[in-house]
């Protein structure tokens, strides 16, 4: 189990080194920058290119073909990204589609609607696969709580003080989670994000 959680921290620290990575490595015509206080990709919008974005708020409503990268206060893509999302926020909400991979660290970590079409790996206080989604390959999660709802194609690691499962594992489940009698939910100590999160009982969960 103590291997399992020196992973998921180990993965954590490189998601954040490849996110600066990313931003100040590539050439400047490699991809789409932008850097504003809102950045909005409009419903009838076509982006055929990478997106590197910096901003307070990053909203996707229509559709990037290449990958999607992003350090944000809020992030949301109810549109479609066909290919990679890789994103550190406070709040990541995804209820459009990924074709491809998801890479995230975020306070509250929210993925409904299409779902993704591939491997999710997300580092949050609060990270939730949601009923009627799908994650396409394997599904990497740790942090506080982590609610699976929806189904999982592929083999699930979760690392947790509270994981519940409710939702469809087709692989292996290899879960670490916290001991003890009380669970505090996620609001205690989490700062305001304007998102619903659930309250995970502590330990493990399957209903």
């Amino acid at each position: 189990m103590q291997g399992k959680k020196r992973w998921l921290i180990g993965v954590s620290a490189v998601m954040m080194v490849l996110l600066v990575a990313f931003f100040w490595a590539l050439p400047t015509n490699a991809a789409t920058f932008r850097s504003e206080g809102t950045i909005v990709i409009g419903p009838d919008q076509v982006l055929d290119d990478d997106l590197y974005a910096i901003g307070q708020s990053v909203l996707i409503q229509g559709r990037v073909t290449g990958d999607v990268y992003v350090l944000a206060r809020q992030l949301v893509i109810s549109g479609q990204v066909d290919g990679d999302v890789v994103a550190a926020a406070q709040t990541i909400s995804i209820s459009g589609r990924v074709g491809d991979d998801v890479r995230v660290m975020g306070q509250v970590i929210q993925v409904s609607g299409a779902g993704v079409g591939d491997d999710m790996i997300a580092m949050g206080a609060s990270v939730e696969l949601a009923e009627n989604t799908s994650v396409g390959g394997d599904f990497i999660a740790g942090g506080y709580q982590i609610f699976v709802g929806g189904t999982v194609n592929g083999n699930a690691l979760l690392g947790a003080n509270g994981v519940e499962i409710s939702g469809h594992i087709k692989g292996n489940v290899h879960a670490s989670v916290g001991e003890g009698q009380r669970t505090v939910p996620p609001s205690v100590f989490m700062r305001p994000s304007g998102v619903s999160v659930p309250v995970v009982p502590l330990g493990l969960t399957v209903t």
